[in-house]
């Protein structure tokens, strides 16, 4: 359990250092530099492409391993819940 929590806080660490890294300033000029006019076109597919790839593992974990369940709500009361939750526009019912 521990190992597995500590492979997810350093896939979460390794995803929001590269996003970070590849949403600043100098490495969008150094694409820029490199690519030239290019860099403009292809900097958000690549930028998605590559959040897309780096955040896959942790998902990956998070379904493999999804921890102990906290609590369970009762039927009818879940239901109330969810349209709760539904009716303020957020969807996830976790």
């Amino acid at each position: 359990m521990v190992s597995s929590t500590i492979i997810l806080v350093l896939c979460l660490v390794a995803f929001t250092a590269i996003h970070s890294l590849m949403e600043g300033l100098p490495f969008k000029r150094l694409l820029v530099r490199v690519l030239g006019s290019r860099a403009d076109r292809l900097y958000m597919p690549v930028f998605s492409l590559i959040a897309v790839l780096t955040i896959l593992p942790l998902a990956y974990l998070l379904y493999k391993n999804p921890g102990r369940v906290l609590y369970k709500i009762p039927s009818p009361w879940r239901w109330l819940m969810v349209g709760g939750q539904l009716s303020t526009g957020n969807g996830f019912t976790g």
